[in-house]
């Protein structure tokens, strides 16, 4: 561990960093660093890339044989971490089929249309990454999922079906907290950057993350 001694300048705390550590990152003087919260107790300072703020995109050809093929696109796409994915298609798109989409799109949290004709459909990744650490979102699941153990069981015992469907519904929000979850941890899982951000090991902590929810998921879907 290497303890810096916080110092106030003009109103602001200051906290030196490690020069072996900014020659083996290339941060010299003048050079701008990014500092992110990861938890209450925790920050990380990181050098900014090159390439960082260059969003990532895929296009996704409509129409195809079955709508379900360019919906496993769209999803795809979200859960390997594309910031903008545009849906093109040769022909105008279906009242039917766009209402579909519009369905799917409202299952990825942070997905948004930022651009819509009637042949296509811009999507947009829109949430701020630094706050999507896996241990957030894996907390909050839990927070649902034991708030829908309780209203089961008093569900079950008061045989009122109000409280039931109100868990039926956050079962719905549930799956897209996994969604989010598969999203952040793929990243990770491909960026070593992105994993040191989080404070992960890409290989094991991630797929610990990925597999924790997905037993908390089973979990829930069990009672």
């Amino acid at each position: 561990m290497n303890a810096r001694k916080v110092l106030e300048m003009g109103g602001s705390f200051l906290v030196s960093i490690p020069r072996d550590w900014a020659k083996r990152n290339g941060v010299s003087k003048g050079d701008t660093v990014v500092v992110e919260e990861l938890s209450e107790r925790r920050l990380v300072v990181r050098p900014i890339e090159k390439t960082e703020g260059a969003p990532k995109e895929v296009e996704v050809e409509y129409p195809r044989e079955d709508l379900t093929y360019v919906i496993n696109d769209v999803t795809g796409a979200y859960l390997f971490g594309y910031d903008i994915i545009r849906v093109q298609g040769r022909t105008v798109m279906t009242r039917e089929d766009r209402e579909r989409l519009k369905s799917t799109i409202g299952r990825l949290i942070g997905l948004e249309i930022i651009d819509e004709d009637s042949k296509k459909m811009t999507l947009q990744f829109l949430l701020e990454p630094a706050g999507l650490t896996p241990e957030r979102i894996a907390k909050r699941m839990m927070g649902i999922i034991e708030g829908m153990i309780k209203d089961t069981r008093d569900g079950v015992s008061t045989r009122d079906p109000k409280v039931l469907a109100l868990v039926a519904e956050r079962d719905d929000e549930l799956d897209r907290l996994y969604f989010l979850l598969v999203r952040a941890v793929r990243t990770a899982a491909m960026d070593q950057e992105v994993a040191k951000r989080y404070a992960l090991t890409p290989a094991r902590e991630c797929r610990g993350h990925h597999r924790g929810a997905l037993e908390e998921t089973r979990g829930g879907a069990s009672l």
